[in-house]
């Protein structure tokens, strides 16, 4: 056999083999916590939490609450809900399961213990403004919470460097609560009762879904594999010509 058939065979089989070790040793558990299958699709990084470990990640447990709501807890955080999770930019969005997000801002938002991180901090000063006469929303990047305001108050989120250059456009009626660095995402934040996103480095399986993939622990629990990416076959033999 020329070196060149005995090239074209070695790749062969390597491919060959490849293949079927990327498309079937990959521990793979989709599921969702809504019975009709509505909301985020919980796979690998995450799983839930009556699901074995193989189907995902330490750290990434989720659960469903009596509203079928998905649960993601954050030490020292508390529980929040997971309205979307993007598998292929590595992001998670959460929210408050009582829609008013921005109360759970009032102490520090730490993620140290959670293997998430944010890509926007901001420092906030939250304000009480009492309705009689103007508000603080008057002042340049200001946002009212309406989840913690009433009907003879406001409440009223001022980032803080804008609140020390427009320190005077602030009324009188006004009293700050607390300065807190918090996460934002500041297109749609007509109020931050839109939700926050969070986001994970590892385990990386950017590449694998990108490409179509399934990423999840390979059969021996120890290495992360991607399986059923598209386009796996003897096409492939050309690249080895």
């Amino acid at each position: 056999m020329s070196s060149s058939h005995q090239l074209f065979f070695f790749c062969f089989l390597l491919i060959f083999f490849s293949v079927i070790h990327i498309s079937t040793s990959v521990n793979t558990c989709p599921i969702s916590c809504h019975a009709t299958g509505l909301g985020p699709v919980i796979r690998f990084p995450f799983r839930r939490e009556d699901q074995p470990f193989p189907c995902g990640y330490q750290g990434f447990e989720l659960s469903c609450n009596n509203r079928s709501q998905t649960i993601l807890n954050l030490p020292k955080l508390g529980n929040f809900t997971v309205q979307n999770i993007n598998y292929k930019s590595q992001t998670i969005w959460i929210n408050d399961p009582d829609y008013c997000l921005p109360k759970r801002f009032l102490r520090s938002f730490s993620l140290s213990d959670a293997p998430f991180g944010v890509e926007n901090l901001m420092e906030f000063t939250f304000y009480n403004c009492s309705s009689v006469g103007n508000t603080v929303t008057d002042v340049p990047g200001s946002r009212m919470v309406s989840c913690m305001s009433r009907d003879n108050f406001t409440v009223v989120a001022v980032p803080t460097y804008w609140s020390n250059v427009s320190r005077q456009g602030i009324p009188r009626s006004c009293s700050a609560i607390i300065t807190v660095v918090i996460p934002f995402f500041w297109p749609s934040w007509s109020g931050i009762e839109q939700g926050v996103p969070l986001k994970w480095d590892g385990p990386d399986c950017k590449s694998c879904e990108e490409r179509g993939g399934i990423c999840g622990f390979e059969n021996d629990i120890r290495s992360i594999g991607c399986a059923n990416l598209p386009g796996y076959s003897t096409y492939k033999l050309l690249n080895c010509i």
